[in-house]
């Protein structure tokens, strides 16, 4: 029997990503399950389905389920990842004439836009705002009433009041029951907190949750109770804040130890550094890994996101987290519009000095050595550089460049023509050579796990596009041709690696003797034991 009300987290391509179930669409159906629609909702994890079933397919299978039951209700969970899947969802929901919901980040930061496209939009936090739109969707009654809503009502966009915040530990633990049987997953997410006490430019959290909460330890229990109950016992705490107050941390690594939890938390590297001596106890208790947004190397792109912290704080955090037994995950973006070759050249040198971290963990070596920052509409940092016409929308751009994010609606520009030129030459790499270089990531991950040892097979391949880096940063800092220096280097170690070689023998660079030192003499400045 098909149900009233669809929820959907929308496909997006996997690329190497663990498969972990989607904690928002989740936690509101445990909420309206708790509220008089229990038995009336059914769940779709897009993510889920592409890995099993592909990008393509998966996509089709969201559109076919639509088109076939016509759910009153259709609601889509919108992040910048799935943009463009989400609005192709809303399409085909509306042809099938179903009401369309959205909510989560993305339809927050842009509501107004997307008031006209569907039936509501949801701002910020969604399950007491959702439950009273079913409420009057299903009852037939106007939109106005209902707090943290946007609409458009046939003559203008209607914004409602925020709603207030909830208690977080008020509300019902999330219904994983209604995704897929739990052993799909690689892990299972438990909130901790929503918003964050940090304000950075480019992250849509602060406009999302408005202020920064905290669950308590005893309801954390309660969500870590339920997921061991399902036989689970790895799992992502979702939040930024754990290591925001001490006693809180060591409390919810007694709970983890007591269910005997293998954990990840978020962190900011100001709070590891400032917690660094509690690390070790947290890593007996279970926990394996902090992902910590360092974002960037250079002092001058982390004003620009201010970041509040500095590249020395961002080291001494990575060291703290290895120096403890911990994997640290380093969340980098290495191009923004503002960035001038002496931060990329930062950039490059604090990518080096972790080099090792980066062969550890199959999506970093090309995510992190190359990301870019996302233009999310919305976000300071979005408003400033499209005022200064560095944002260009996706139908007056071309989109085939990699700092151009595919899902994205919205690109940016280089104010630095020579930054430029180094993305371009990653592009290059990219095209010609990144399908090849993703297949071995695939073999790696095959044989050594989603975190690989210290093994000489993963720092090779790692250093590929690290390499890659350090030479285009050369080349366009010595105005020498680069396609023909990636290509030789390519070629050669991709085969060697492939025949199980891992040394850094290479043929003589094919370009004079000059050209030559002096991109060795760039080397020494990025990657002094590199070269």
């Amino acid at each position: 029997m098909s149900k009233e009300i669809l929820l959907v987290s929308p496909p997006y391509p996997s690329e190497r990503r663990k498969a972990m179930p989607p904690l928002g669409i989740a936690s509101i159906a445990g909420y309206l399950e708790e509220n008089g629609y229990r038995g009336r909702i059914e769940l779709m994890d897009g993510f889920y389905l592409a890995k099993k079933y592909g990008y393509s397919e998966s996509l089709k299978m969201v559109k076919e389920k639509i088109e076939k039951e016509k759910p009153f209700i259709v609601g889509c969970s919108v992040l910048h990842t799935n943009e463009e899947e989400a609005l192709g969802i809303i399409k085909t929901a509306k042809k099938a004439e179903a009401h369309i919901v959205v909510g989560n980040h993305m339809a927050t930061t842009a509501h107004r836009s997307y008031s006209k496209l569907v039936t509501a939009v949801v701002r910020g936090e969604g399950e007491v705002t959702t439950k009273e739109l079913m409420d009057a969707l299903f009852s037939n009654r106007e939109l106005h009433g209902v707090k943290g809503l946007t609409f458009y009502d046939g003559k203008r966009i209607v914004t409602n009041p925020h709603r207030e915040l909830i208690d977080l530990d008020e509300i019902p633990p999330p219904a994983f029951h209604l995704l897929e049987p739990v052993s799909k997953y690689d892990s299972l997410l438990a909130e901790e907190s929503r918003g964050c006490c940090f304000k950075c430019s480019f992250c849509s959290i602060a406009g999302m949750y408005r202020s920064y909460r905290l669950k308590s330890p005893e309801r954390i229990r309660l969500e870590i109770e339920n997921i061991a109950e399902l036989g689970v016992r790895i799992i992502d705490l979702i939040g930024e804040l754990v290591l925001l107050n001490e006693d809180r941390a060591l409390r919810i690594a007694d709970i983890m130890e007591e269910f005997d939890c293998s954990w990840k938390i978020d962190a900011h590297p100001t709070f590891v550094v400032k917690r660094k001596k509690i690390l070790p106890v947290l890593a007996k208790k279970g926990l394996k890994g902090i992902e910590m947004g360092v974002e960037s190397g250079n002092q001058h792109s982390l004003d620009l996101y201010n970041k509040q912290t500095t590249p020395q704080i961002n080291n001494e955090a990575a060291k703290a987290v290895l120096d403890a037994g911990i994997f640290p995950h380093l969340d980098f973006i290495n191009f923004e519009p503002y960035l001038t070759m002496e931060d990329l050249k930062e950039n490059i040198q604090f990518v080096m000095r972790h080099i090792r971290i980066i062969s550890m963990a199959p999506s970093y070596p090309l995510e992190n050595l190359f990301k870019p920052w996302i233009p999310i509409p919305g976000t300071p940092m979005f408003e400033r550089a499209k005022s200064e016409g560095l944002v260009v929308s996706i139908e007056k751009s071309d989109t085939d460049s990699y700092p151009k994010m595919r899902n994205a609606q919205h690109f940016f520009v280089f104010r630095d023509e020579h930054v430029k030129r180094v993305a371009d030459s990653i592009d290059y790499f990219l095209k010609r050579y990144g399908e090849r270089y993703h297949q071995m990531l695939d073999q790696l991950t095959r044989e050594e796990g989603y975190l690989f040892s210290d093994s000489p097979k993963a720092t090779a391949i790692a250093a590929v596009p690290a390499y890659i880096l350090c030479m285009a940063y050369a080349v366009v800092k010595n105005n020498i041709p680069g396609q023909m220096i990636i290509d030789w280097y390519c070629q050669q170690r991709l085969d060697a690696i492939e025949r199980g070689e891992y040394g850094d023998s290479l043929s003589r660079l094919p370009i004079p003797p000059g050209a030559f030192e002096k991109i060795i003499n760039v080397f020494k400045e990025l990657a002094p034991a590199a070269h």
